[in-house]
């Protein structure tokens, strides 16, 4: 039976992290594989009304929030097993900001766990840029520390990972 990849993508919010896995399902797709192929786990969801469709963050509830995909996650790992061969999907997504190593090491563990391949996909933006953007009522400073953070948060060495520098024209050409 094949197994799926877990990859679990990071970085600051409206860096791009959630685009960035959409154009990997979409290339998926268009590599001739089914829509269905992937499966994103992101806490964004929790924040999403079922009845109203409108996005409801509640700071007080972030922990609720990344429990609910966590379970969401594990869920699907335990459920692989009763899925027939068409039907794995190929790669199974975490779209959160994973900035510190212990937001990460549980889906790490998970994966382990089920023999599943994993790879962490860090995406570095400017952070100016992610503060324009941002729809979640996060606050600028709030956004520039995660980024001090997710520079300097230092990863075991024996994950794989890549780096994605989306959007970082402005700090590149800096003087």
């Amino acid at each position: 039976m094949n197994k799926p990849t877990v990859q679990i993508y990071r970085g600051i919010p409206r860096s791009g992290k959630s685009t960035l896995i959409h154009r990997e399902i979409v290339r998926s797709v268009n590599a001739g594989k089914r829509p269905s192929s992937s499966v994103v786990f992101s806490a964004d969801d929790f924040w999403i009304n079922i009845k109203t469709e409108a996005y409801e963050f509640d700071p007080k509830r972030i922990g609720e929030a990344h429990a609910w995909c966590f379970r969401e996650f594990l869920n699907t790992l335990e459920t692989l097993g009763g899925y027939s061969g068409d039907y794995v999907p190929d790669y199974l997504f975490i779209d959160n900001t994973s900035i510190r190593a212990y937001e990460i090491a549980p889906y790490i563990q998970a994966a382990n766990a089920y023999g599943l391949k994993h790879e962490i996909v860090t995406v570095l933006c400017d952070p100016a840029m992610a503060t324009s953007r941002n729809i979640h009522g996060v606050p600028a400073h709030v956004i520039w520390d995660m980024h001090r953070r997710l520079l300097t948060e230092e990863l075991p060495p024996f994950w794989v990972q890549k780096v994605i520098l989306n959007n970082l024209q402005p700090i590149l050409n800096a003087p």
